[in-house]
């Protein structure tokens, strides 16, 4: 394998990281969305119009955010953002995995270069030397895996103090989920208008 192909498998594994952690912060919000309408609607009792705009102004802004997100992937795929160019990828892994932390941007500069200058013998070995190295090195420390670990807790944990505040009237908070889930439907104080 050259040093290209395992800095652009370390910019996907990277890219498909940081995708992961940005669906999961879409999910919480999407999530806290939800309970907040869920709160207000305990409170001052939504028309139907109101429920289905809040519906549709969620989806439309989730959209959106996710079709810039995923342009902002392709600009990162194609090697024009800095964070994920091949080189900036090569100093990171080099400075956990080499002694000095731009062995692998050398190996990978020479490798990547048309002209070649100074002993093709010594370059060729040391680019040897460096993939033989760069087969064995974890690439964990570059993945986003604590923070998509930090954002399944707050998945789990905010839900619940949410749900236990509203828990102090269960009744009301069982009419507002069912109206949430129904938009068609209206409240009249205790009950159900159809």
């Amino acid at each position: 394998m050259t040093i290209v192909n395992y800095l652009k498998k370390a910019r996907t594994r990277i890219l498909f990281s940081n995708l992961i952690l940005f669906f999961w912060k879409i999910y919480s919000f999407l999530i806290a969305l939800f309970l907040i309408i869920l709160m207000i609607e305990s409170i001052f009792y939504l028309s139907p119009e109101v429920r289905s705009s809040f519906l549709l102004l969620s989806i439309s802004t989730a959209s959106l955010v996710i079709l810039a997100y995923s342009i902002y992937i392709l600009i990162a795929a194609n090697n024009f953002n800095k964070k994920y160019k091949l080189s900036s990828i090569a100093i990171k892994i080099g400075n956990y995995s080499f002694d000095k932390k731009d062995v692998l941007l050398n190996a990978f500069q020479l490798e990547s270069s048309k002209n070649q200058t100074g002993s093709l013998d010594l370059q060729n070995s040391f680019i040897e030397k460096v993939r033989s190295k760069i087969t064995s090195v974890n690439q964990d420390p570059l993945l986003a895996t604590n923070k998509i670990f930090f954002w399944k807790k707050i998945i789990f944990c905010a839900p619940g103090a949410i749900l236990f505040h509203q828990s102090i009237d269960w009744l009301m908070l069982k009419l507002n989920f069912y109206l949430q889930c129904h938009l068609t439907l209206q409240a009249n104080q205790n009950t159900l208008v159809f």
